[in-house]
């Protein structure tokens, strides 16, 4: 278990391990409690000498009521569970002020396999997140090439080892996070209506291996 400055460290980059009870977990099971508490203290150092959470309360509920609405599970809590070695999971989702939201996980399986789960939803991302639509979910399992080339666009994002939130806000345009989780750490990245980058990039090969594209202006 991390503490003290080593915590304080862990937050400030987005990153949080755990050391593990006995047990064993077979995938992300649906629970209550999205994201870390620790993400609420106020440690992204911005200009003029101020200090910002990595999540408000606000955008915890937000962004909770979103993954809730969608039946999506908690990879912080799949990342306190001990799993095989090589599964891990990985999540982006796309909030835009003013479409409709969408979700795409990614289930590594042990043997290297990948499992797709898309979903959009029918409101708008910061607004009501509405319901899934019918013909809004996608599954399959990735062939082989598309899990390299995954894996390559996760090795230029750094493998989300990235500072989790920018100084950047604004009113109208999207949110785009990235989460991943293993058995024992779980790491989150927030980009603000990011127009380039290793984040945008992965984002996007994460929609097109659903058949998606983002959504128009974000």
């Amino acid at each position: 278990m991390i503490n003290g400055r080593d915590l304080a460290i862990a937050i400030s980059t987005g990153v949080l391990a755990f050391a593990l009870p006995m047990g064993a977990a077979s995938g992300p099971a649906r629970t209550s409690g999205y994201f870390p508490l620790e993400f609420r203290k106020p440690s992204i150092l911005c200009p003029i000498f101020t200090r910002r959470p990595i999540m408000t309360s606000h955008e915890d509920e937000w962004y909770s009521g979103t993954l809730s609405a969608a039946a999506e599970p908690s990879l912080y809590a799949y990342s306190r569970q001990r799993h095989p070695s090589g599964v891990r999971a990985y999540r982006l989702i796309i909030l835009p002020s003013f479409d409709k939201p969408v979700i795409v996980r990614l289930n590594r399986r042990a043997s290297g396999e990948i499992d797709l789960i898309a979903k959009r939803l029918s409101g708008a991302g910061g607004y009501d997140p509405g319901q899934l639509e019918k013909a809004g979910v996608v599954r399959r399992t990735l062939t082989p090439n598309e899990a390299r080339q995954f894996q390559a666009m996760l090795a230029r994002a750094g493998k989300l080892n990235r500072r989790p939130v920018t100084c950047t806000m604004g009113l109208d345009g999207s949110e785009w996070i990235l989460e991943s989780a293993d058995g024992g750490t779980y790491r989150y990245v927030n980009r603000w209506s990011p127009e380039r980058g290793d984040e945008r990039a992965l984002g996007e090969f994460m929609l097109g291996l659903a058949g998606w594209r983002p959504p128009r202006g974000y």
